[in-house]
């Protein structure tokens, strides 16, 4: 070989080229896999390598699936994701799943449901999670079936479009909130400071017209505070607004009525 052969041979330790992009044909044939092979070959290198992908023309910006453009919120707003138990349920659940989807379609959701993929023998829960959870990403709303609170599948779901700000939307049956989350303080204003903070001397009259109610309350004061302060914190936690107004007329509906004059 010639020392200008060598020159123009291609050094096998040369800086690699840029891979160049693939129209959006041949993008789309390496998605669905109908093309002959998932890399692409460097013409000077003889290296195969992964393609970079182009953006989809702006014809197509409003698809929603390879090569699209991420969604907006406005446009994420019409869809739904439909969430609930499917694991050890007669039919994976799917008939629940259906008739809520259908409702929600009649009412012009956009719907995903996953109870609309394709079951395969050889795929796992975290491979159904997996994919579910790409779909809910579309998304600008959830809708809990019942049960919802006892999947674990479910309570990610819910869990991701509370932390994206999707809008939650719950069954009629489905129970309205997670059992498992702890219930958080209110705010201690000053209605709450006036029933906490209660001195104990101030118990005693209340706590005797508790006892006419029914209320089993020890002759000792720090129950009858107790008492009193857990019987008031009911009322607020009712009615914040007019917990006074109701605790009195419960007061003053437990006194005795007057002698009638003879």
């Amino acid at each position: 070989m010639s020392a200008n052969q060598k020159n123009q041979s291609p050094s096998l330790h040369a800086t690699p080229q840029p891979v160049g992009y693939v129209n959006r044909e041949d993008a789309r044939n390496l998605e669905a896999g109908t093309a002959d092979c998932m890399l692409v070959m460097r013409e000077h290198t003889g290296r195969f390598e992964r393609p970079v992908y182009s953006r989809p023309e702006a014809a197509n910006v409003g698809d929603i699936g390879f090569g699209a453009v991420v969604p907006t919120a406005s446009e994420r707003a019409g869809r739904i994701y439909v969430a609930g138990p499917m694991s050890g349920i007669t039919d994976f659940n799917f008939p629940v799943f259906n008739a809520a989807a259908a409702m929600l379609r009649c009412l012009g959701w956009t719907v995903e449901n996953p109870a609309e993929h394709a079951l395969a023998d050889n795929l796992e829960w975290a491979d159904y999670m997996a994919y579910d959870l790409t779909r809910l990403g579309l998304c600008g709303a959830i809708y809990l079936l019942p049960g919802w609170s006892n999947s674990k599948g479910a309570k990610i779901e819910k869990g991701i479009a509370v932390t994206l700000g999707m809008d939650i939307q719950f069954d009629p049956n489905a129970e309205q909130v997670d059992e498992s989350v702890p219930p958080a303080l209110p705010e201690l204003n000053s209605d709450l400071r006036e029933i906490l903070g209660r001195p104990n001397f101030t118990c005693h009259f209340i706590a005797k017209a508790l006892r006419l109610m029914g209320f089993d309350i020890p002759q000792k004061s720090e129950d009858e505070q107790a008492v009193t302060i857990y019987w008031m914190l009911g009322h607020y936690l009712r009615d914040p607004v007019n917990w006074r107004d109701a605790a009195s007329a419960e007061l003053k509906a437990s006194m005795p009525e007057p002698p009638a004059e003879q």
